[in-house]
Order: structure tokens, then sequence, then C-alpha cells
């Protein structure tokens, strides 16, 4: 294993010996996942943290993390050795400074537990689903033979149709808004583009997309509670 950057290790020294709280970032479902972690053990290849399970989940499934400190320069990716859930310790390697814009305070966005049938029009209309919205951003998958830049390239203005759950599942509400597309990116099987826009609704369609919002975080708290209890008990078993 890598033996880790001289600045680094004195970096972390310097935490422990200090508040000794570092901030993890991880993302589960659109959701960003940062906790505070203590830090146990600092060798030169490695360092072994105190953190939440829920954090410790979110390495077993990204198979990395961002970690901050007011004392470091710029922010630091690590990747994970061991992780244990049930004690709640990570040991973490390969760390590197790693400069990204990327900050646990961002809007919230979270992914649709399952695809969510849109209409986007611009003179002309085309099915696409929403995968991940915010209150101010939705992500859209599109079957690439519907694609036509001339409508929905970069920088085109959009309106989106769409209905989404959220009282109960039959309850669904039936919104429209006005957005402009900001990226277009092939997805993996390149059978669709991604369309990421900028949505700008009315107070009464935030409203309801607040809504929805709240209730898929409580979603995947629940999920990522069943997925720690079930790591924890396969692990005594």
């Amino acid at each position: 294993m890598k033996v880790i950057e001289k600045d680094i290790l004195e970096k972390f020294h310097i935490i422990r010996n200090s508040d000794n709280e570092m901030r993890f970032l991880n993302m589960y479902q659109g959701l960003p996942i940062s906790h505070v972690g203590k830090i146990i053990d600092i060798h030169e290849e490695e360092v072994r943290f105190h953190v939440s399970k829920y954090q410790g989940l979110c390495l077993q499934l990204e198979l990395s993390t961002i970690l901050m400190h007011d004392v470091l320069q710029n922010k630091i990716q690590a990747k994970p050795v061991i992780v244990d859930l049930r004690m709640e310790e990570v040991t973490l390697g390969s760390l590197k400074y790693y400069p990204t814009t990327i900050d646990s305070r961002q809007q919230i966005r979270v992914e649709t537990n399952k695809p969510i049938k849109a209409i986007l029009e611009n003179y002309s209309e085309v099915d696409a689903k929403i995968t991940e919205i915010s209150k101010t951003g939705i992500g859209l998958s599109m079957n690439r033979r519907d694609y036509n830049a001339k409508f929905f390239g970069k920088g085109k203005p959009v309106k989106i149709h769409f209905k989404l759950p959220v009282d109960n599942k039959s309850t669904q509400h039936t919104l429209v808004t006005e957005g402009i597309v900001r990226n277009i990116k092939p997805m993996n099987n390149d059978f669709y583009f991604r369309l990421g826009i900028e949505s700008f609704p009315r107070p009464s369609v935030e409203q309801v997309i607040e809504k929805y919002i709240m209730v898929r975080q409580e979603e995947i708290f629940f999920e990522m509670n069943r997925l720690c209890d079930l790591n924890i008990s396969s692990i005594i078993g």
C-alpha cells in the first residue's frame, strides 16, 4: 500500500491532537451523507477512524470518501481498506488531496425510487423519465432516438410535465415547471441520454417537490438502516 504524503500525515496528527473531528462526505441515492469521524490510529499507509454506521455503509458502497477539515489545505479523497459496521470503524488508505467543489451543504437532491414518467416540451414533445430531483433541478433520461439538439440541446428552454406521489402512493400531483437544459451526457447503456435541467418551479409546484423530497429522505434513511442491520447481523452470524 502506498505511503501517505508527509504533509497529510502531519495535518492528521494536528487534527487528532486538537478537536479530533473530521467530516466525511459520501452520497447515497442522491442524498449527501456527511457525519464527523474521529481518528483512532495513524500509520504511514493508513488511518483508522470511528464513524457512524451510515458513513461506513456508504464507504462500502462507493469504495471512497471525501474528508474535510479547516486545517487541511484542500479536501482529501480516501479509499476503504477495512469497514466494520458493528464496531463503527473504518480503515482508510490511498489518501490524497482532491481539489473539488463538492460541499456537504449542497442542496438536497434525491433519486426517485423508480423512474417517474415525464413529458419534455419545447415546440416538440418527447417522453422522458425523471431519475432525480431537487427543488431547482431535475435529472431525466431520454431515449437517444427521441433526442433532438435543436429542441433539447444545452441551453434550450423546456417545459416538464410530470406527476409526483406525495401523500400516499395513490395520490398523484400533476405538475408543470419550466427549466433550462444545463448538461447532456450519454448513459452507460448507450441507448439513453441523461439531461440535467435547472428548473424554475412556481411556489405551489416547489411545495409539492419539497414534500416529495422529505418522503424520499425518510424512505432512503429507512433503507440505510435496513442495510446496516443486515450487514451487522451477517457479521455476527
